[in-house]
């Protein structure tokens, strides 16, 4: 087993101070990260007390559909290996962890097409939680954690479907949906509406049903609500906003979406 590799402040600071040529490098060096230390003139990788064997899933053509795979391989090693949140979201694990055990990963699965977007989903730059949400391997595991429920039989039920309806995603984005009660009635209504009618979830409309749900976020209530209400009152929200008749929504709604 290799020691994990955190990624020391000078580096970061280093890194963001020169990210041009950072991303020139990298852009020259598809495969591995040894040639991080020459360019910054400082070894930036710490050595942790953590170790495991880790690898990401890179069968897909398509990228995006590695996420459920990767986002599971993630939860497991963490979980398996004691990694409380306040490791696995801070800067120096995640850009650590990315530039070893993930450099190639991150170079197929966010590409190099611009200097910006390597910055902003590798360091932190807006905050930790927006930068948590925009990195590649914070990203994964958060969405997992706002999505599996303990208490199901497959507890990763609603994960595979956040996953396989991205535009629900956005929600990592969103301290108001750190609520268990909230964030799994999300992700339940959602499923929910998919199953019942068969309608695309669009970036749109995923995000007008997320900020109705902030409504009841930011007055407080939403923790202290039955699950069920919080679900009833996003679906009726979904209803409303595709036109169907209000009357015959009341009428049908135990038997349609239920």
């Amino acid at each position: 087993m290799n020691s994990i590799k955190l990624f020391s402040e000078n580096g970061i600071d280093t890194v963001k101070a020169n990210m041009s040529a950072f991303y020139e490098e990298m852009k020259k060096h598809p495969s591995d990260s040894s040639w991080i230390p020459g360019l910054l003139g400082l070894d930036p990788f710490i050595p942790s007390r953590l170790s495991f064997d880790f690898d990401f899933y890179m069968d897909d053509k398509d990228p995006q559909l590695s996420d459920f795979e990767n986002s599971m391989r993630l939860y497991r090693a963490f979980q398996e290996n004691g990694l409380s949140n306040a490791v696995v979201f801070n800067e120096k694990f995640l850009v650590g962890f990315t530039l070893t055990k993930g450099y190639r990963y991150f170079i197929w699965r966010m590409g190099l097409k611009e200097e910006s977007r390597v910055s902003g989903t590798l360091f932190f730059s807006s905050g930790a939680r927006r930068s948590v949400a925009r990195n590649c391997v914070g990203r994964l595991y958060k969405l997992v954690l706002l999505s599996k429920e303990d208490s199901a039989s497959d507890p990763f039920w609603l994960t595979k479907f956040a996953f396989d309806n991205p535009a629900t995603a956005r929600i990592v984005y969103y301290v108001y949906a750190d609520g268990e009660n909230v964030h799994l009635a999300y992700f339940k209504a959602m499923k929910r509406w998919k199953d019942k009618t068969g309608e695309e979830i669009t970036g749109d409309f995923a995000d007008s049903v997320r900020q109705h749900l902030s409504l009841l976020c930011n007055i407080n209530v939403a923790e202290d609500m039955d699950q069920e209400d919080i679900i009833t009152y996003l679906l009726d929200f979904m209803i409303k906003k595709n036109g169907l008749d209000r009357k015959l929504v009341f009428e049908e709604r135990n038997s349609v979406l239920r």
